[in-house]
């Protein structure tokens, strides 16, 4: 338990959106791997795996997708297996079972290399299928038996297709997914060098046509930019991608070692412009540069998370960047939080710890601001989670032997309270974010409530008020 005094006469009880965060904080649960410090095994079984690629949370029932992507298969986690340490999956898609690793065919049922997944406000699974250069979509996936048949693919015209193709209906080694609040679909076609949008996509027959294009200036081209000098409207083989709530399209160009920021994105045209870039000063350099709190060695994965904050998979700098606010910050600007390096500026390639990070892959917001990242060079997923947080005034005056406390927690799913002389533990009324405390019956000139906020997962933290009369 970690125990928080407060000493102040009053403290701000402005909501604490970020505050927990620490740079090189240790992560709290591991999966992929009975604990932090093992190597071995990589699978494929229940427990264990290889390269890991995809993390998604299903926002309809909170189970976790894992891409294990050398062992050619999604697992499932249970909603609150996915918390704990060394859990083992529940279910997998594209293997017919968790012992099971067979990639030598294109099925409706299998995977190659799968990369980053995404599951809609519908519960379903969407699967870029990089190997197959094709996108696969599994309805209701929290519900999928071993083994389960893919509902709809994109980027090819049936499930035996595998070959890369371009134009307006083909996929070369897609890498990101993800949907926004309209049920579009966005694609990151990988050697394409290009975004694709698909319009209502769920409602799509296999094999359609994207509707939108970003990174080329039409549907019809393949790869006119590679290799190009980097610009405002062009990408290099882009990899992960995400879709804040406001609309915004966040993409990692990975070969240009920037993130860009499309707002707006559903409006834009054929080709258009970013209207913001992370890694680089402006929209037209691709630097190679030092390792620093504004700078990319491989933007591979990045996350707009429901609290502002745009989380980065800066691989080979063996790191997740976090940029709070991140949707306001200008060209080039520097990292807030570092996690899986002690500073800025280290990029160490350590050995397997709670704080260590070998190749960051996707990242998935989970409950109270946790996130849950794939580490591929160590094959696990790693949790971190912010320090619960708790304020409230030091000090109150009661009248009458009543009255009323009011404060906040961050990361925090509930606060209780003690009155000290009192039986019993009480619930503050609201929420965990803003919360209140009527205290009645207080009859000494002095008295002590505790009050402790506590994490779903049981992490706490306390604090002391003095009510005097």
């Amino acid at each position: 338990m970690t125990r928080l005094f407060l000493t102040a006469a009053f403290l701000s009880l402005a909501p604490l959106v970020h505050a927990g965060w620490t740079n090189n904080a240790p992560a709290i649960s591991v999966l992929g791997k009975p604990d932090f410090t093992a190597s071995l095994p990589n699978g494929p079984t229940a427990t264990a795996m290889d390269n890991v690629e995809g993390v998604a949370i299903d926002p309809t029932s909170g189970k976790l997708f894992v891409a294990d992507e050398g062992n050619n298969r999604i697992l499932r986690f249970a909603s609150s297996a996915a918390y704990l340490s060394g859990s083992a999956a529940e279910a997998v898609l594209g293997q017919i079972d968790l012992e099971s690793d067979l990639s030598s065919f294109t099925a409706a049922n299998t995977v190659n290399s799968p990369r980053s997944l995404h599951v809609d406000a519908s519960g379903r699974l969407w699967v870029a299928d990089q190997s197959h250069h094709r996108v696969l979509r599994f309805d209701n996936a929290a519900m999928k038996s071993n083994g389960a048949n893919a509902d709809g693919v994109l980027g090819k015209p049936d499930f035996s297709a595998n070959t890369a193709t371009s134009g307006a209906s083909g996929m070369n080694a897609p890498a990101g997914v993800v949907t926004d609040a309209a049920g579009r679909l966005w694609v990151t076609d990988t050697e394409n060098n290009r975004v694709l949008r698909f319009d209502n996509a769920a409602n799509k027959a296999s094999g359609s046509p994207a509707d939108g294009v970003l990174g080329q200036a039409d549907l019809n081209g393949s790869a006119q930019n590679r290799g190009g000098a980097a610009g405002a409207n062009t990408l290099f083989t882009p990899f992960g991608l995400s879709m804040d709530g406001n609309g915004r399209l966040w993409v990692a160009d990975q070969g240009n070692r920037r993130i860009l920021r499309f707002d707006n994105a559903a409006a834009k045209a054929n080709g258009a412009n970013a209207d913001g870039v992370l890694g680089q000063v402006n929209l037209t350099l691709n630097d190679t540069l030092p390792t620093s709190a504004s700078t990319f060695d491989f933007a591979y994965y990045v996350t707009a998370a429901p609290d502002g904050i745009v989380w980065v998979g800066d691989f080979d700098n063996r790191r997740v960047l976090g940029f709070r606010n991140g949707a306001s910050k200008p060209n080039g600007a520097p990292a807030d939080i570092v996690l899986g390096q002690s500073t800025f500026t280290d990029n160490s390639d350590l050995g397997p710890s709670n704080r260590s990070i070998r190749g960051a892959s996707q990242i998935a917001p989970g409950k109270d601001g946790s996130i849950f990242v794939g580490d591929y060079g160590l094959h696990r997923v790693l949790r971190f989670s912010p320090a619960v947080e708790l304020k409230a005034p030091a000090r109150v005056t009661a009248r009458k032997g009543r009255a009323t406390i009011r404060g906040t927690s961050a990361y925090a799913s509930e606060v209780t309270y003690r009155i000290a002389g009192m039986k019993g533990v009480r619930t503050t009324k609201g929420s965990a974010a803003k919360w209140k405390a009527a205290v009645r019956g207080l009859k000494k000139p002095s008295t002590r409530i505790t009050f402790e906020a506590v994490a779903f997962d049981g992490r706490k933290v306390t604090g002391t008020v003095v009510v005097k009369q």
